[in-house]
């Protein structure tokens, strides 16, 4: 939970190696839990706070608690859930502005394209993939990131606790890569791009206008 006293160690790391850094962690506002991922900076600034805006149903928050809360079965809810937030905050890690999606929120385009529309020079993902054990669910994560890239014309990174981990360039190809549960450190050198793709202008605009070409060659062709 991040507070002012767990706060400490990681600010001294920070200071210590004079770099900035990002990491995931539940935040207390006073009045909501939030998923959230935070950067610190070696200068001692105030932390720049993500929190999540989609939240995975039963892992973070239970569908229809308030109807069941209304039927009075509230007993059968979790003490607390986490809150989803609505705003699409960068994270500043140093001069650069971060987009820093959490987990599953990577398969969400318009995620992506909001982090990018606002400035963001660089993608990310931090991601628990424990829950997936052995399955193809960490490499298929990992494509969606792929896609997050390609889309934005951004350098992306993924995080992930199990793997797998890896740095993607702005076309799709893995700069570095690890394997799944196997505890390793990246290091390559990322380029922070600022042109915007047709994508992160238009969003889904073209898939709209290619669907009404498609429906309109198959009416053509039927008459």
């Amino acid at each position: 939970m991040l507070n002012s006293t767990s706060r400490q160690p990681v600010e001294l790391f920070c200071k210590t190696h004079a770099i900035p850094l990002i990491f995931g962690t539940p935040y207390w506002d006073g009045a909501h839990y939030y998923n959230s991922a935070v950067a610190l900076s070696p200068t001692g600034n105030a932390p720049t706070i993500y929190k999540k805006n989609h939240l995975m149903p039963f892992g973070e928050y239970i569908p229809g608690s308030p109807l069941l809360k209304w039927l009075h079965l509230g007993f059968l809810l979790p003490e607390a859930e986490y809150s989803a937030s609505n705003q699409s905050t960068l994270l500043a890690c140093g001069k650069t502005a971060v987009g820093t999606g959490i987990c599953l929120e990577s398969i969400y385009p318009w995620t992506y394209r909001q982090f990018t529309q606002k400035g963001a020079t660089l993608l990310a993902n931090l991601s628990n993939t424990a829950w997936f054990l052995t399955s193809s669910a960490s490499e298929e994560l990992l494509q969606m990131s792929v896609m997050r890239a390609v889309e934005n014309g951004r350098y992306f990174i993924q995080v992930a606790n199990t793997g797998i981990s890896a740095i993607i360039d702005s076309k799709g190809r893995f700069l570095a890569k690890t394997n799944l549960n196997k505890q390793t450190v990246l290091t390559k050198t990322v380029s922070l791009l600022r042109q915007k793709t047709v994508y992160t202008r238009f969003g889904n605009v073209i898939v709209m206008v290619s669907g009404m070409i498609i429906l309109w060659g198959v009416w053509r062709k039927l008459n």
